[in-house]
């Protein structure tokens, strides 16, 4: 089984490496007085997957290469994740506290060096906040107890909770970036780093500079349209957060079939839309 595991793990790596150029992620919270919703475009090559319900009070261990400590954790909260690798692996979800996760492709992606801290890889890590976690606070603070594998393919996340706060979780230059709070002036991410991103949303219209946006699918022009929608958005009777979480989507997936998830959470409500 453990060779099985490995062998679909470098099948993943492996489609990554070979195809992160053409498929990207965007991800968004739009959050209001009456509403809270999460928005995930996944882009990538493989279409199909599994959604999968995951019990709490289950006892889990990470899988891990020779010479690493595996984590060992019980889960507290139950959740719903999107799977396109088994159980226990997904790709985003959300768990029945209301905390949010979806990770997308960051090329700039540096994890930790190998230390004495227990070791799981970029997809057992979001099962492993849904577990345990049911705020962002918790989220960061698991740093000290964990590490992502040095070895896995280069990705950041988006997360956020049931209060509304939303975090972005970066590893650069082999230690934790996170933004925010007053350091997350808009919630959204696509494939370039935070600081990045916001550095170029400055130079558009309705947020500090001049220039029009720019119609493309590139990674910081799908991050301006998307932080240029959500801050467009009001609340009406006849279009709720959730049907205006779709347009966003809608405006920038990719294209070509390249898109092939689009969901919303419905945090405030624990739903989800696809």
């Amino acid at each position: 089984m453990m060779i099985h595991i490995k062998t679909i793990l470098s099948i993943i790596a492996l489609g990554f490496i070979l195809n992160y150029s053409a498929y990207a992620c965007t991800t968004f919270c739009i959050n209001t007085d009456n509403e809270l919703v999460f928005g995930k475009n996944y882009d990538w090559m493989i279409s199909y997957g599994l959604v999968i319900v995951n019990k709490k009070d289950v006892v889990k261990r990470s899988m891990v290469g020779p010479n690493s400590i595996a984590a060992e954790w019980t889960s507290k909260y139950g959740s719903v994740t999107f799977n396109q690798y088994g159980r226990e692996f997904p790709s985003g979800g959300m768990n029945e506290a209301g905390l949010v996760i979806e990770l997308m492709w960051l090329d700039e992606t540096k994890f930790p060096v190998p230390d004495t801290r227990p070791v799981v890889n970029i997809l057992q890590w979001i099962q492993y906040q849904l577990d345990n976690s049911a705020t962002i606070d918790e989220v960061i603070a698991t740093d000290s107890k964990i590490r992502i594998s040095n070895r896995s393919v280069p990705v950041h996340y988006l997360v956020t909770d049931k209060t509304g706060k939303t975090v972005s979780i970066e590893y650069l230059d082999g230690k934790l970036v996170y933004h925010t709070g007053e350091t997350m002036p808009v919630t959204a991410l696509t494939n370039d780093t935070y600081e990045n991103s916001t550095g170029y949303l400055k130079r558009f219209k309705g947020f500090g500079g001049n220039q029009p946006m720019i119609e493309s699918k590139s990674s910081l022009d799908r991050f301006v349209k998307a932080c240029s929608m959500i801050k467009s958005y009001t609340l009406s009777p006849e279009r709720t957060a959730v049907d205006y979480g779709f347009d966003v989507l809608k405006s920038v997936e990719q294209g070509n079939g390249y898109t092939v998830w689009s969901i919303i959470y419905d945090i405030k409500n624990l739903k989800v839309f696809l």
